[in-house]
């Protein structure tokens, strides 16, 4: 240190200006001469925090996000990302990353940039006095691209990205068979631009300070307690989504396929929602304030128009642990319901088919075992179906069936037609769409029926174990980083 501050000025200026952003701060504390010879302003902090972020042990991964098909790598799903930080620029801190809406955490300008590129490489824009700059050659080479190459390799990304060749200023519509050649292009335009205004990303704190969320946008709450979409994720059932480790999940092998339109899949995906609670002024996720629902589409507030309502801690708080519970544990159970009906109408689905005759090749089945004496449909078939889309309706149906014999039942009724299908061998050539799903995974959607039926007796057996979830793991909260 001794042998930095021997130097004439000029030349520790020179030397300060090849610093990193996190060299620059850390220099300017290890003294007081060089602290008023730097003199770092918000400016150099906030560039530090942005380098930070860039850290694995800070900051996380820097995820890879290809606009052209909105690949992420890793995707919202992986573990990766649930240390993964990144930097407000308003409250100078770096936060978890579902305080951030989805535009600030993949759009170019925002997003982090690839540790190769330009701008996780660049040096402190720190200058010494204006009367002196220009005897500082240092200062002069800090300057990474020219206005128009970065300009030009911005509209090469965003070319490339959406179909598009851009030859400096000629825009050229090509059918692209090589994707991946297109994709190193785009990613090469990349490191040189990604990144550069990350200085005015702001979490949603500072949003909701700025009044961001007074502007007539597409979010959904009030002004004072806004909802704001986040991440969508892949979640096997709706439990999990709304109490993520308290109930074990089945595993993807005893997971029954969800009958949808034109796809059928083992899991549901469901978008995130960050809301702010008026009660503690905190954010959390939108599960905290108890508005569960059974159905893929619903969106916060279309059918809840109370809002706002206090956070689950808030609420614990307000009116006690014994009304607490009871609240909590009716809103679950009603829930658990609504997914009892779901997996219900899955093992009921063959059945009606094959009592409505309504397809031709069910008829044929339903026919050849009519014909051979077989009666593979239960009495109780021909009862109103049970809606897919889960309803109170729905519910009132499942009782009505478990009133009947219920899964029990179909269980023999099952048997007798497995072993119709192993004497008729060409039935299984029949047993095609929807029926073929029914079918192979009936066991499935009857694991799945009484796992729920166990759950909900144990809810009504003792439901203080929703309220120690609740405070021993804080599910809903994401904790800011440490600065260094």
């Amino acid at each position: 240190m001794t042998l930095l501050l021997d130097l004439p000025l000029e030349l520790v200026w020179e030397v300060i200006g090849f610093l990193d952003p996190i060299s620059l701060i850390t220099l300017s504390q290890t003294c007081r001469c060089l602290r008023y010879v730097i003199q770092p302003n918000r400016g150099h902090f906030v560039q530090r925090l942005l380098a930070l972020e860039l850290l694995p042990e800070y900051g996380g991964i820097v995820p890879k996000f290809r606009s052209r098909d909105n690949e992420l790598v890793p995707s919202w799903d992986s573990p990766e990302w649930d240390r993964n930080l990144y930097a407000c620029g308003g409250c100078m801190k770096l936060r978890h990353h579902m305080h951030f809406d989805n535009h600030s955490i993949l759009r170019l300008k925002w997003r982090k940039p690839p540790l190769d590129s330009l701008e996780a490489r660049k040096l402190t824009d720190w200058g010494p006095p204006s009367e002196s700059r220009r005897h500082v050659v240092g200062f002069s080479r800090r300057r990474t691209m020219p206005d128009e190459d970065l300009e030009y390799a911005r509209r090469l990304y965003h070319g490339v990205a959406n179909g598009e060749v851009l030859d400096r200023g000629t825009l050229l519509r090509i059918d692209m068979e090589d994707m991946k050649l297109f994709d190193l292009v785009a990613e090469g335009a990349e490191r040189e631009v990604c990144g550069r205004h990350r200085h005015q990303r702001r979490c949603h704190d500072c949003r909701l300070q700025l009044g961001y969320f007074s502007r007539p946008t597409d979010q959904h709450g009030t002004a004072d307690a806004p909802i704001v979409r986040s991440r969508m994720r892949a979640f096997p059932d709706f439990l999990e989504r709304y109490f993520p480790g308290l109930f074990a999940p089945l595993s993807p092998k005893r997971t029954p396929r969800n009958f949808r339109v034109w796809h059928v899949r083992r899991t549901i995906s469901l978008a995130l929602y960050m809301a702010f609670c008026v009660g503690c002024k905190t954010w959390q996720e939108f599960a905290s304030f108890r508005k569960y629902s059974g159905d893929v589409n619903y969106k916060p507030l279309d059918q809840d128009p109370d809002w706002p309502v206090l956070c689950c801690y808030c609420s614990l708080r307000t009116i006690g642990r014994e009304s607490f519970t009871a609240e909590l544990a009716c809103k679950v159970t009603h829930l658990v319901e609504l997914l009892m009906a779901k997996f219900l109408y899955q093992l009921t689905f063959g059945w009606k088919v094959f009592g409505e005759g309504v397809h031709g090749e069910d008829m044929y089945i339903h026919e050849l075992a009519t014909t051979k004496g077989e009666d593979i449909v239960p009495e109780f078939s021909h009862a109103p179906m049970i809606p897919y889309i889960n309803t109170l309706e729905g519910i009132e149906l499942v009782d009505a069936i478990e009133a009947r014999g219920g899964p029990l039942k179909l269980r023999a009724s099952m048997k007798r037609f497995r072993l119709f299908v192993d004497r008729v061998p060409e039935v299984k050539e029949h047993l095609e769409s929807w029926v073929g799903v029914w079918f192979e995974d009936y066991d499935l959607n009857e694991g799945a029926y009484f796992r729920l039926d166990g759950i909900k007796t144990r809810i009504k057996t003792d439901p203080s174990f929703l309220v120690d979830y609740l405070l021993a793991r804080q599910p809903y909260r994401f904790k800011a980083g440490r600065i260094p």
